[in-house]
């Protein structure tokens, strides 16, 4: 058409009138069914889009799409989506000039008898896993439905709880990766809970520091994408006694580590004091930390004492006091969402980011 009004231009002729008018009478009916095959292929796409919408759990859903006539074509030509073509049916579409082919859709149910798959619960390696704060993540992963597996040199805690039965315990050595790394492969995360007290700085080193190391060149080993370390909150003591002890520096090279080694995967959480019910095996008691730490929660939480730790936190030591403390039921919730990537990004996460995360 663009032609003839070229052509109209630049000579004038009295056919040329009588040649645009046949020219658009022969290909307007093609244009009319190419535009009929575009709508019914949306129609379709629409329609089975929907479909697999409604089953998106099951892995063997399938789009399928009908075959189709066009004029322009002398067979069939199947469109199909990895699945089943439905049957398409062609009728006359009639106009001024004549007839052409025009398709019709008929869409054929999927057959969606089979159950849809279901994901196996995702998998956690618990370092430390039968002591306070390793209890409780193991006790809260459970209530979540996942697979849990437990790594620690006892064995279960002493407790006859119910969820206890729902994780596999190894005993094993971290520092000896043959006892236990075949743990590692398909695990979504590992959580390092792996801390405690000494007598020599040199053993503290050991306990806070060397055997989350350990663990975590395990995990890379093994390639497992994320890894959680529950560690302590940087206290604003001075350097040379948080080095004296042991303790702090310890958990100070077992974070670097971490967070190296799992710089898109790595969570660090450093919780102040930690209460709850917390056992002690070897004198057969239970201490309720709560009876102290709940109401000292509470009480740090009121507007008068926020302006009183805003104004001695220049002091050295006064966050030991003053450091809100956390139940070990938000410490284990705050790790198992970030060992799922959910919610937390990876990195360093505070006392304040781990109760809002409970």
């Amino acid at each position: 058409e663009n032609r003839l009004q070229t052509d109209e231009r630049e000579n004038t002729h009295p056919g040329n009138n009588r040649l645009r008018g046949y020219v658009l009478a022969t290909t307007q009916p093609h244009c009319s069914a190419m535009a009929a095959n575009l709508t019914c292929m949306r129609a379709v796409l629409f329609q089975k889009t929907a479909a697999i919408k409604q089953n998106y759990r099951s892995l063997s859903s399938r789009v399928n799409v009908c075959a189709f006539q066009s004029p322009h074509w002398s067979t069939r030509r199947p469109a199909i989506f990895h699945g089943r073509s439905c049957q398409g049916i062609t009728t006359r579409a009639t106009n001024g000039e004549g007839s052409v082919d025009r398709p019709e859709v008929e869409l054929v149910t999927p057959d969606i008898t089979k159950e849809p798959l279901e994901m196996p619960p995702a998998k956690l390696v618990v370092l430390g896993g039968n002591g306070f704060v390793g209890s409780a993540v193991c006790k809260e992963a459970v209530a979540r439905g996942l697979s849990v597996i437990s790594v620690n040199r006892s064995g279960p805690p002493e407790t006859n709880s119910a969820w206890t039965k729902e994780v596999e315990w190894i005993m094993a050595d971290v520092f000896n990766d043959a006892s236990w790394a075949d743990t590692l492969p398909g695990a979504a995360a590992v959580i390092s809970c792996i801390g405690g007290f000494a007598p020599s700085a040199a053993d503290m080193e050991r306990i806070c520091g060397d055997a989350t190391i350990a663990g975590v060149e395990a995990a890379v080993t093994a390639g497992v994408p994320r890894f959680v370390f529950v560690s302590v909150h940087d206290y604003n003591i001075p350097d040379v006694v948080k080095d004296k002890s042991g303790y702090f520096s310890g958990k100070k090279r077992a974070e670097e580590a971490v967070l190296s080694k799992f710089p898109v995967g790595g969570s660090v959480l450093r919780p102040g004091f930690i209460y709850g019910d917390r056992r002690i095996p070897e004198l057969g008691v239970t201490v309720p930390l709560g009876l102290v730490g709940e109401p000292v929660q509470k009480m740090l939480a009121l507007d008068q004492f926020k302006d009183l730790k805003k104004a001695v936190e220049f002091l050295p030591g006064s966050d030991l006091a003053l450091k809100t403390p956390v139940s070990v039921q938000s410490v284990a919730s705050c790790a198992i969402k970030c060992a799922l990537g959910e919610s937390l990004a990876p990195g360093i996460v505070t006392v304040e980011d781990i109760a809002l995360s409970a």
